[in-house]
């Protein structure tokens, strides 16, 4: 091969590249002996992270999965105490059985192992396939089975386990005298496995595709396909675990799917079809089946109170009322064939291709067009009486959903109606709806609520609706016995809506922390504490924390609640505390009855995922600080024994981290604000440091947060940022109505002064950096100063009068709501303020432009159509103005795949160390990367110093 110049010149850019990164990896520890190192890009993919944290039901053992962002992780187990512990590699998806006995888990193959064999072009069937693995808890044995599909344990029943092995395996066994005989036609279908964990006892069953156990664990059903010999051994079977008898239960049908008991496990039921998959139409009987009364059919096409050209809905699902009374199933429109689709005579070519945009159209046609295979197999439910056969459909077009108290034995559901006002989902919000109720046992509807600011929700025991009234600013109760709306908050003297929301609309609620036993009361929050209020509107609110006084905001943690979804109003609660001016946190115990809370557990670190145990009072918590991972801790109801369970991300050790602080500052029209400046672990106040000022909105509250070491998404990675010398400021934003942009500039750019006169920043060193919504703000800032010396933006809306008619791909919605009442809270249309959408929107502005921009906008962006960064580029570009744009094919709003994340680390990196550290520029920043070499070389290599090089040579 012949070597140019140029191709030379490439090859020692590539190697010093390469050289670079050896030494990030082995030389620096040598280098720095004790000293922490920077956190490089490498460093992400060893990462960890806990999730899937569960106790036993008696809280004696507990589980997590600690993985990192790429490579094999591990389950660990251990008491909540901290003792016994061990850990499983690449095992994940574990359950408990209900005595506590066990642990089942899959065992996932190595990820070296797998990625080598697709790098090999190796065929799916013959990727490794995962294992599962069983630990016997009282002596922590393991005992592993290979090639399992799926497993599944009975929630409350006995240590019995079903698992299903992958197709094919295990081969059946040939003995040698007949291994000439002519060879056995395939057997369909996977072999289920019933295995009695405490005895060993094993029962095998061919052929099975789905199974379901009984929550008591008394039963296990299964769905089997036909044998190669006959078609009539497909069907439905029981197998009884006390008896180990084997039923079958409907046999003879083609199509067997949706296995569903009830509560005690005497009552199943399943959908059956005498048509094949490859029928054009498929119709579908709900069939059920009773332990002492047999089979019987429920509903099925034509079955009276299934409206006509409807039908039986194979994909909806089958749900008993918790008395087992009534079966919930889900119907939905036949298709519909046209006379002109199905005429023969025309050739595709023939027909036109064109969607018709109708100005009357309640959704826009690419909304019609996202949903079009949504609307096509939307399901809509109904019940059946079992004792008295009768159906009734609930749902409809008009009322797609209905919710339905005490665990589906209410007689009254509650439904909305969002027909009468889906046109001005374009522009209006909140989105109105009209409220119903919905009677079971006739399908009579009730409108209850006109033009409500949102959907009703069901009380746990079903005795009330209740829902948020902006227009009202109050929460609203239904009593469904009395059928009068009661509002339940307006003797509350403080506001129930977010008092801090600067969006041009009604706002939100605070929320709601749910209801007392028996719908006793409801309780809601103000922007402190939690009010009980009274649904039949009897009693005063009674204020049960008393935070406001402390600015500390009181929320609950949905741990000690009932099965039905209501707090017992006798047991301790666990809320949370958070003191909004500090930002310190803890976890506390409320006494509802007493109104009282007592501090369990408070300091400047963040808790979350407070989990409790379903038979005992042990607690499992996350706790994190933004120098620890949010390890796990197990905890006794009191908090007096707390242990960390986890140990995350042990190699931050070595590395320089760094810190933040709280900071408080004005905005230029005097109004206090907070911000949050993460500085470098050997941080010197007599030093000059470069910074980089990331925003969206507010922030601060996120000063306990544990930033994550992970490839960018779309954002500067704090902990890169800070390890590699930079000062990170996060200012808080607070808005006024039709300026979005100056607000931005108020807030923003006192608060970069603000750092500045502390001595530290190096103000000729500051760069910009934001995505969305923050990079708008980016766009408009560098409009309106010269203060940064840099900036970062990724997927900018640069022109709002063009993006205020352009479409949400994502959703099919116009984005006119987006700028008359959400984020860009412009406050009107653009005919009324006309000058406002102009005035906020960084590419009329462009001229004024001194500071070099890296934007980013990926082409398969569905939040921010990806021409408006085309906009604001080529208008820099025609203005002869610095500018980059990062156009990741394939991606959307935030990057996905862990190769453009690197690649995003990396350009971004170099973007802002060029430009506040001095450092070379990289060669795609100096020269591009040509369209005819796309995918040939990444351009990383730093120009400056390879021709330095070069000449040295």
């Amino acid at each position: 091969m012949q070597l140019t110049s140029q191709r030379i010149l490439h090859m020692l850019r590539t190697n010093r590249l390469l050289g670079t990164l050896l030494l990030t990896f082995m030389g620096v520890s040598l280098a720095l002996g004790q000293e922490k190192r920077p956190l490089t890009h490498a460093d992400y993919a060893a990462w960890e992270s806990a999730s899937r944290v569960q106790l036993s039901v008696k809280g004696t053992w507990a589980s997590m999965e600690v993985n990192p962002q790429k490579g094999d992780g591990y389950l660990q187990l251990s008491t909540p105490e901290g003792t016994d512990a061990q850990r499983v590699v690449r095992a994940n998806r574990a359950s408990f059985t209900y005595p506590e006995d066990y642990l089942v888990f899959a065992i996932v193959p190595e990820y070296d192992t797998v990625r080598a064999l697709k790098l090999a072009e190796t065929k799916k069937d013959d990727m490794p396939k995962d294992s599962m693995g069983i630990i016997t808890l009282k002596d922590g044995s393991q005992e592993r089975i290979p090639m399992v599909a799926s497993f599944s344990v009975p929630d409350k029943g006995g240590n019995w386990l079903a698992y299903l092995y992958e197709e094919g395996y295990p081969e059946p066994e040939v003995d040698e005298a007949d291994s000439t005989a002519e060879e056995e036609p395939e057997i369909p279908g996977q072999i289920l496995v019933i295995r009695n964990l405490e005895s060993g006892e094993e029962y095998a069953i061919n052929r099975v595709k789905k199974y379901a156990w009984a929550e008591s664990g008394s039963r296990l059903a299964l769905t089997r396909v036909a044998s190669a010999d006959s078609v009539d051994d497909a069907g439905v079977f029981v197998f009884n675990i006390s008896s180990g008898e084997f039923s079958p239960v409907d046999t003879g049908q083609v199509s067997y799917s949706t296995l569903s008991w009830d509560k005690p496990g005497d009552q199943l039921a399943f959908m059956a079809s005498p048509d094949s998959s490859e029928a054009d139409l498929r119709h579908f009987t709900v069939h059920l089946w009773d332990a002492k009364g047999g089979l019987m059919s429920a509903v099925s096409t034509g079955t009276t109170g299934i409206p006509e050209g409807w039908w039986v809905s194979e994909d909806g699902s089958l749900d008993f009322s918790e008395n087992g009374e009534r079966l919930f199933l889900s119907t939905r429109p036949m298709p519909i064939k046209y006379t002109y689709e199905e005429d023969t005579t025309l050739l595709d070519e023939d027909k036109p291709g064109i969607d018709i945009w109708h100005w009357q159209d309640k959704r826009l046609q690419p909304e019609q067009l996202l949903d079009q295979r949504e609307d096509q197999s939307r399901d809509y439910e109904g019940v059946y009486w079992i004792a008295s056969g009768k159906y009734v459909q609930l749902a409809d077009e008009q009322l797609p959903y209905v919710s339905v108290g005490n665990m589906g034995n209410a007689n009254i559901g509650v439904s909305s109606d969002r027909n009468p006002f889906q046109r001005s989902y374009s522009w209006s919000m909140p989105w109105r709806v009209d409220i119903y109720s919905v009677d079971l046992s006739t399908g009579a509807r009730n409108r209850i609520a006109n033009a409500a600011g949102e959907g009703a929700r069901v009380s746990p025991e079903g005795n009330f609706f209740y829902w948020y009234e902006a227009s009202d600013s109050n929460w609203m109760v239904y009593d469904v016995a009395e059928q009068v709306t009661r509002n339940v908050s307006e003797n509350i003297p403080y506001p129930m809506w977010d008092e801090e929301d600067d969006h041009p609309m009604l706002p939100y609620e605070y929320g709601s922390a749910g209801w007392l036993s028996k719908d006793e009361a409801l309780l809601v929050y103000d922007k402190f504490d939690i009010w009980q209020v009274d649904p039949k509107g009897e009693s005063a609110p009674v204020r049960l924390t008393e935070g406001r006084s402390k600015d500390m905001r009181y929320r609950m943690y949905r741990v000690y609640w009932n099965e039905e979804g209501s707090i017992p109003k006798k047991e301790l609660q666990m809320i949370s505390g958070t003191n909004t001016e500090t930002m310190a946190s803890g976890i506390f115990h409320l006494d509802i009855r007493k109104q009282t809370v007592k501090e369990l557990a408070y300091g400047d670190r963040l808790y979350s995922g407070v989990r409790k145990a379903e038979e005992a009072k042990v607690i499992l918590f996350n706790q994190m600080t933004y120098r620890e991972s949010a390890n796990v801790y197990g905890a006794d109801w009191d908090l007096k024994r707390v242990v960390p369970l986890t140990s995350l991300n042990p190699q931050q050790e070595e590395i320089a981290w760094g810190n933040v602080e709280l900071v408080n500052y004005r905005s230029l029209s005097g109004e206090p604000l907070k911000g949050l400046l993460y500085k470098p672990e050997d941080f010197d106040p007599t030093k000059k440091y470069p910074m980089i000022v990331y925003f969206y909105e507010k922030s601060s509250q996120g000063l306990h947060f544990y930033r994550t070491a992970r490839p960018s998404s779309s954002t500067i990675n704090f902990p890169w940022a800070v390890s590699n010398g930079y000062l990170v400021f996060v200012p808080d934003i607070i808005y006024k109505e039709g300026l979005p942009g100056p607000s931005a500039y108020d807030c923003i750019v006192p608060g970069t002064l603000a750092m500045i006169d502390r001595g530290y920043v190096d103000e000729t060193k500051i760069g910009l950096q934001g995505q969305s919504w923050g990079g708008y703000q980016t766009a408009y800032l560098v409009t309106r100063t010269n203060l940064y010396a840099c900036a970062s933006a990724g997927a900018v809306v640069s022109n709002m009068t063009s993006a205020y008619g352009g479409i949400r791909w994502g959703s099919g919605l116009s984005r006119m709501f987006q700028y008359e009442r959400s984020q860009s809270r412009i406050g009107g249309t653009l005919w009324e303020r006309r000058d406002m959408y102009i005035e906020n929107s960084p590419v009329f502005f462009a001229d004024r432009i001194e500071t070099p921009v890296l934007l980013m906008h990926n082409d398969e962006d569905t939040a921010v159509p990806w021409y408006q960064g085309i906009e604001m580029f080529v208008a820099m570009r025609r203005l002869d103005k610095p500018v980059w744009m990062l156009n990741y094919n394939g991606e959307p709003h935030n990057l996905r795949q862990w190769r453009n994340r690197m690649d995003l680390s990396m350009r971004m990196g170099q973007f802002f160390n060029h430009y506040l550290m001095d450092e070379p520029m990289p060669l795609w920043m100096e020269e591009g990367i040509p369209a005819k070499d796309k995918g040939r070389y990444l351009g990383y290599e730093l120009e400056k110093e390879d021709e330095v090089l070069i000449e040295d040579k």
